[in-house]
């Protein structure tokens, strides 16, 4: 198999490629070499990929110059046990902006690593199934939450299509089984049962409140059947 990647850390002008021999499947191989990526610091000058925030909390910078570095970077702060302590969490460089040097400088005392070193799956080239991948995106994270969110709509689609399994089998057989009754009070004339509603407030007119007409069994089927 023939697998192209590129640089993660290349530049647009000038990207660097290279093209890997393996006896993995094509995606396996993709999935590893995304797993494989190291942290790397932020450099001056390079584009932030998201919204890099420096996060509330404790750190080990002491007193002295980073006190003002963090002011300049608009971080509120406070002494703590004589370390500083970052006050609330604040976005120093937005998505897509040049990184400044006073931000990539305390990224590096903070030991922020918005960027990661690796490569970057492009295509390959199955030789034994003589196939062609274009433009191979593994995303595991988004998968997984894709295929959650599915399963959790999954129940109510089989319900809706009457499809029988194990897990809608129940729900089917209670669902009949009030329909069952629904048919037999229709029949024989019994009443609803009682449903517990909040009292409402009497109101200022003095018409006298309507009474509820019972419809008769043939509309009721016919209601119910529709």
């Amino acid at each position: 198999m023939f697998f192209s990647s590129r640089s993660s850390l290349a530049s647009r002008d000038d990207e660097s490629f290279a093209i890997l021999f393996s006896d993995l499947d094509s995606f396996e191989l993709a999935g590893d070499l995304l797993k494989s990526k190291t942290p790397a610091k932020a450099k001056a000058g390079q584009e932030a990929p998201f919204d890099i925030q420096v996060d509330e909390g404790p750190t080990d910078l002491v007193p002295g110059p980073a006190i003002s570095e963090l002011g300049a970077l608009g971080i509120q702060i406070q002494i703590k046990d004589g370390k500083i302590e970052i006050k609330a969490p604040k976005v120093i460089v937005k998505a897509g902006k040049p990184i400044p040097q006073n931000a990539a400088d305390m990224m590096a005392k903070l030991d922020i690593k918005p960027f990661s070193i690796g490569f970057i799956p492009l295509s390959s080239f199955d030789t034994q199934e003589n196939k062609l991948y274009l433009e191979i995106n593994i995303n595991p994270e988004e998968t997984l939450k894709l295929l959650k969110e599915t399963h959790s709509k999954s129940l109510g689609f089989a319900l809706g299509i009457n499809h029988i399994s194990k897990d809608t089998i129940k729900l089917m057989i209670s669902r009949a089984g009030s329909h069952a009754n629904k048919i037999n009070r229709i029949m024989t004339g019994e009443p609803e049962p009682e449903v517990s509603v909040a009292e409402e407030k009497p109101t200022e007119s003095n018409e006298e409140p309507k009474k509820e007409e019972k419809a008769p069994a043939a509309a009721g089927l016919g209601a119910l059947f529709g």
